[in-house]
C-alpha cells in the first residue's frame, strides 16, 4: 500500500551497528538500509529527527518517558526507528511494528588472560589426594618410629629398621643407599618405596600436561558474578530498556547493579576502554557480536568475552505513537524482509568473524582440558599393585 508521497518525520539516535551517522545529514546501518527499502516500496519521503538527550526511552518516576519513546509519546514524531526493545512500560504508550530481530542480554568482558598461579604446583592432585598423601605421611612416620623403637640395639642407627631420611628422598624421587638390614624394615620401605613411586609417577605426569596445556579461569559469566567477583567495574549503555529496568529494580542484585554501574553512550563506544582498561558493559548479544567482529578484524586476536548466562532476551521493532494509522503497512513489507532473509544477511554481515573469538577463553585452538587426578583415579593402581605381589 502506498503513502501517497507522504513526508514522515522519523526520530533516531546513533546505535552501531543499526543506526550510524558519517556525518551531520549522513545515516547508515542496517535499520537506516531497512527503512530506505520501505521508503521506496510504500512511496513516501522522510528526515530524521535526533531526541536531544540522546536516550531510547525510559520511564521517569513523574511517568513521562526520556529519549525515542519520549517523541513518541508526545507524538513530534511520526515513528522511531530503532529498532527499540518492546518493554511493558514502552509499550503503555507507545505501538510496535513485527519485530526486525529478537535478542538477548548479557555481559560483554574483557577477554581473561593466562595469570600466574603460585599454587599451580597443588593442581596436579584433587584435595582429597593431597589430604590421603599427607594422612598416609603422618601414619607411615609414626609406624617408623613405632618400629624403629623395637628394633634391637645391636643393629647400627644407620641400618635400623626406619630413618626419616628414608621418607624425604622417596618423596623427592632421589635415590636412598642405606637399606634397613631387618626384614620388618625391608618390608616397611618397601611398601612406602611403591606408593611414592605411583604417586610421584603420576603427579610428574599430570604436571607436565597442565604446563603444556594452560587453562584460563573464567572468573564471570553472569551479572552475579561480575557483583560477587567485584574487581571488574561495569557499565550501563544509557536510556536502554537494561538501563531503565535496573534503576527500578527492588531486587537486591538490581540495586547494586544500578548502584555500582557507570552510566555510558553505548558499548560500541567504550569498546577500547573495555579491552584496555578492564571494564564490562551490559548490552545486547548482537552489539557484542559487532564489536567483537570489528576488533578482530583489526587486530586479529580476540579481545573480548561474551558471559555465557543471559540476562533477559528482548523482541527488536519500530514504535509508533499509540493508535498510528501507519503500523499496517509498516507491518506488512517489515515482515516481508524478515522473512525473506534480508534482515539477517546485513546483520550476519557485520558480525562474521566473531565466530573465531566465540570459544571458551584458552581453547581458541580447541586445547584439551588437562587432567586433575582423584583418589578413584589412583585407587586402580594401587589394587593392581596389591594382585601383582600377592
Amino acid at each position: 500500500m502506498s503513502l501517497s508521497g507522504r513526508h514522515l518525520a522519523v526520530g533516531a539516535d546513533v546505535w552501531s551497528p543499526w543506526v550510524e551517522m558519517e556525518g551531520e545529514d549522513s545515516w547508515s546501518g542496517i535499520a537506516v538500509a531497512v527503512f530506505a527499502i520501505l521508503a521506496k516500496k510504500m512511496n513516501f519521503t522522510y528526515h530524521y529527527v535526533r531526541p536531544l538527550d540522546h536516550e531510547w526511552g525510559r520511564k521517569l518516576p513523574n511517568g513521562s518517558f526520556t529519549g525515542l519513546v519520549g517523541l513518541l509519546e508526545r507524538r513530534e514524531v511520526d515513528l522511531a526507528l530503532g529498532p527499540l526493545s518492546i518493554s511493558w512500560d514502552r509499550f503503555q504508550v507507545a505501538d510496535f511494528s513485527t519485530f526486525l530481530y529478537m535478542d538477548w542480554w548479557g555481559v560483554l568482558l574483557p577477554r581473561p588472560r593466562m595469570e600466574r598461579d603460585f599454587a599451580g604446583f597443588l593442581k596436579p592432585f584433587a584435595p582429597e589426594v593431597w589430604l590421603g598423601f599427607g594422612a598416609s605421611l603422618l601414619v607411615t612416620i609414626i609406624l617408623g618410629v613405632i618400629l624403629r623403637a623395637l628394633t634391637p640395639a645391636s643393629l647400627p642407627d644407620i641400618k635400623s629398621s626406619f630413618n626419616m631420611a628414608w621418607i624425604a628422598r622417596t618423596v623427592m624421587n632421589e635415590a636412598t643407599e642405606s637399606l634397613p638390614l631387618s626384614l620388618s624394615g625391608r618390608a616397611f620401605l618397601g611398601t612406602w618405596m611403591l606408593a611414592m613411586f605411583v604417586i610421584t609417577s603420576a603427579y610428574s605426569g599430570v604436571l607436565t600436561s597442565l604446563l603444556t596445556v594452560q587453562s584460563i579461569t573464567v572468573p564471570v559469566d553472569s551479572v552475579e558474578d561480575l557483583v560477587s567477583y567485584g574487581k571488574i567495574p561495569w557499565n550501563l549503555e544509557r536510556g536502554t530498556w537494561m538501563h531503565g529496568r535496573y534503576a527500578r529494580s527492588n531486587s537486591t542484585l538490581g540495586r547494586k547493579i544500578y548502584g555500582g554501574a557507570g552510566i555510558v553512550s553505548s558499548a560500541w563506544d567504550i569498546r577500547e576502554c573495555i579491552k584496555r582498561e578492564r571494564e564490562a558493559v551490559l548490552t545486547d548479544h548482537f552489539n557484542m557480536m559487532k564489536i567483537m567482529h570489528h576488533d578482530y578484524m583489526e587486530t586479529g586476536q580476540c579481545n573480548y568475552y561474551i558471559g555465557k548466562v543471559p540476562l533477559a532476551s528482548s523482541l527488536l521493532a519500530m514504535a509508533f505513537p499509540k493508535g498510528s494509522s501507519l503500523v499496517p503497512d509498516f507491518n506488512k513489507w517489515l515482515t516481508s524482509l524478515v522473512e525473506t532473509g534480508q534482515v539477517t544477511q546485513l546483520m550476519l554481515n557485520l558480525t562474521s568473524n566473531a565466530k573465531a573469538c566465540m570459544a571458551r577463553p584458552g581453547k581458541e585452538n580447541k586445547s584439551n582440558t588437562p587432567l586433575v587426578l582423584t583418589l578413584d583415579d589412583l585407587g586402580g593402581v594401587f589394587f593392581l599393585l596389591v594382585g601383582v605381589s600377592s
